[in-house]
């Protein structure tokens, strides 16, 4: 995981990453990226951590 992730799990919870990684999923989608590009780039984005790993996975499933 990197450090800037871990830093604001430490001060503030989940809460912050999981409104980033919704904005992210917007932007990407604004972007025309494809729902496997989007998951890659998450994934190198945010790292390993099994709570944020299952949280982005059940986003990109909801994507269309």
């Amino acid at each position: 995981m990197r450090a800037s992730v871990k830093e604001v799990l430490s001060q503030k919870g989940y809460s912050p990453i999981y409104r980033s990684i919704d904005s992210s999923i917007r932007d990407l989608k604004r972007a025309k990226y494809t729902r496997g590009e989007i998951l890659e780039t998450l994934l190198d984005m945010f790292g390993d951590d099994g709570i944020i790993t299952r949280y982005i996975h059940k986003n990109i499933d909801l994507i269309r």
